[in-house]
């Protein structure tokens, strides 16, 4: 059996392979093929782009618990695919991951504020990518380190954090610079 796409008039064979499912019509199959209907959501996209982006902001929030108990559900049926996964998410935005840290340990401390990764790629360019204490160029293996620690009433806003090697930061650990240096 063959169907014809009523805006492109290519003729397919009517299945799903080339027609979207379409409840409402006889043949069970949208009028329009795939590649013309991609089409049409695309240019609709372009032209009704921040309405479409409302909606969604709308639906995401009215529906949020559904969402948060399906992925859930996925992390539970598929754990090799999801450990695959966050170790990739992890390896591409190292920036976030340790921006999580960070904050996660303030948060857990009761700390004041809260920074980004553009926080800390700021930081990064103003300490010429060099550890704070040390000088010397971290490249991409670097701490972030809480000038006054946060176990010693410092704040994880952006203007207590250095960039640091690995090697002070771990050496430093919750002192204060005063007693760290001496």
């Amino acid at each position: 059996m063959k169907k014809t796409c009523t805006k492109c008039g290519k003729t397919f064979p009517a299945n799903t392979q080339y027609f979207h499912k379409h409840h409402i019509q006889s043949s069970g199959l949208h009028p329009r093929c795939k590649t013309c209907r991609s089409q049409e959501r695309k240019e609709h996209h372009v032209l009704n782009g921040e309405k479409a982006r409302e909606q969604m902001r709308q639906y995401s929030k009215d529906h949020s618990s559904k969402a948060v108990e399906r992925a859930t559900q996925w992390k539970i049926d598929n754990p090799l695919k999801h450990k695959a996964n966050s170790k990739k998410y992890r390896q591409n935005h190292k920036e976030q991951g340790r921006v999580h840290v960070t904050n996660r340990q303030a948060r857990l401390a009761n700390a004041e504020g809260t920074h980004t990764a553009e926080d800390i790629n700021m930081l990064y360019e103003k300490q010429c990518g060099k550890c704070a204490y040390c000088g010397v160029p971290v490249g991409s293996i670097y701490d972030v380190d809480h000038v006054i620690p946060i176990s010693r009433g410092g704040s994880n806003y952006p203007d207590n954090l250095a960039i640091a090697c690995p090697l002070c930061n771990r050496s430093k650990g919750s002192k204060l610079l005063s007693e760290w240096i001496d």
